[in-house]
């Protein structure tokens, strides 16, 4: 067997081809990651806020989508909206606001059960904002129909306001009171 020993002047060629090798593979490598962030780092920004820019305007465009689908029902509320500003706005005008005042308490009165011995309106008081009608209503009910009149007045939408009241009892069957109002409705100028 015969023992091969390299010879230097080759040995020193390989480790000078190895060691440049070994430089190419380095700045190669080097040459890389420096393309990688000046190239494709700041292309990964743009291309992440070009998404979220995507995402944002689907978003927008969904709730316009939703939003168009519902203008039939959009345009139904505004209309019946607009019908409650008008007769608002009539109620609180003109000769009308008494018509509604005396329609109010009497449509109550019919609903409850309470009958009426006199309505009585006194002197109209003119604010800077708004007029008030002072009124005396004299009616006999049940007591607890007088609770419902009240009631429904309250729930009249009209500005009506009682600042006193007084019940005498009348011996009868079955018992009835004797009611007497004092109000006072408020009118928007």
């Amino acid at each position: 067997m015969k023992l091969i020993i390299p010879d230097i002047k080759s040995t020193k060629g390989y480790l000078k081809e190895k060691k440049e090798t070994i430089l190419w593979l380095g700045g190669i490598s080097l040459t890389a990651v420096v393309v990688f962030f000046l190239l494709y780092l700041p292309l990964i920004g743009v291309i992440s806020r070009t998404v979220q820019r995507w995402h944002t305007t689907v978003q927008k465009i969904d709730e316009s989508k939703r939003m168009i689908a519902q203008i039939n029902y959009l345009t139904k509320q505004n209309s019946l909206l607009k019908e409650q500003l008008l007769k608002f706005n009539r109620s609180l005008t003109g000769e009308e606001e008494l018509s509604n005042l005396l329609k109010t308490l009497i449509e109550s009165a019919k609903k409850s059960d309470v009958d009426f011995i006199s309505i009585r309106p006194l002197k109209e008081r003119d604010k800077e904002r708004h007029k008030e009608l002072p009124f005396r209503l004299e009616l006999t009910s049940k007591y607890h129909n007088l609770g419902k009149y009240i009631n429904l007045l309250h729930k009249s939408g009209s500005l009506i306001k009682i600042e006193e009241i007084s019940l005498s009892s009348e011996k009868t069957t079955p018992p009835e009171v004797e009611v007497k109002i004092g109000g006072v409705a408020f009118f928007i100028k």
